[in-house]
């Protein structure tokens, strides 16, 4: 399996505002390119080299303000993905986690099952047809977006870091990059 490793300050797109905002990939488009890095799992091979584009998808993807629980703007800066409202071209959101709990019991938004999280989140990593994006914060507080790319041999998922364009082995924990993982997201291939 394929999985590109899509760095978001590529000259190339770096500079390109995130939807309607005055935010530039560079900046702030880590989700953005972690997804790209996902859709490069489901469609790019040997025989079809063709791969989602940051600065196509910031344009095509649906993105908005963010609010709190209440409806009340937190943030007026319309770079936010509206998941459920975006459609991705060639997958699909399936669901998000805003938590982390690897030994704790999650219910499997695809079948139902009651399963401990690490265990679910290795089977959709496994898979070639699901994807997994991680959000994680760093060790100065800030919050970033990596992409999943396999377990490791640690019991943990191996990401691909779209700020640093570096395979994390474990992006969280043991002095690594990234101090905890606080969520993640679950996309599934479409053709």
């Amino acid at each position: 399996m394929i999985m590109l490793n899509i760095w978001q300050r590529d000259p190339k797109w770096r500079h390109t505002l995130i939807g309607k905002s005055k935010t530039e990939i560079g900046e702030a488009g880590c989700l953005i390119c972690a997804l790209c890095d996902l859709w490069s799992k489901f469609h790019y091979g040997p025989k079809q080299k063709i791969y989602l584009r940051p600065d196509e998808a910031s344009k095509e993807w649906i993105f908005g303000v963010l609010r709190d629980s209440d409806g009340k703007i937190i943030d007026k800066e319309p770079k936010y993905l509206y998941w459920a409202q975006t459609d991705f071209d060639g997958m699909q959101f399936v669901w998000r986690n805003y938590g982390y709990n690897p030994t704790g019991l999650i219910e499997d938004p695809e079948t139902g099952l009651i399963e401990i999280e690490s265990e679910l989140i290795r089977k959709y990593l496994n898979s070639s047809n699901y994807g997994v994006v991680f959000r994680v914060v760093t060790k100065s507080g800030g919050e970033h977006w990596v992409a999943g790319w396999k377990w490791n041999i640690f019991g943990k998922p191996t990401c691909l870091d779209p700020w640093t364009k570096k395979t994390l082995w474990i992006p969280w924990g043991f002095g690594g990059t990234y101090v905890r993982c606080t969520g993640w997201a679950v996309l599934k291939k479409t053709d």
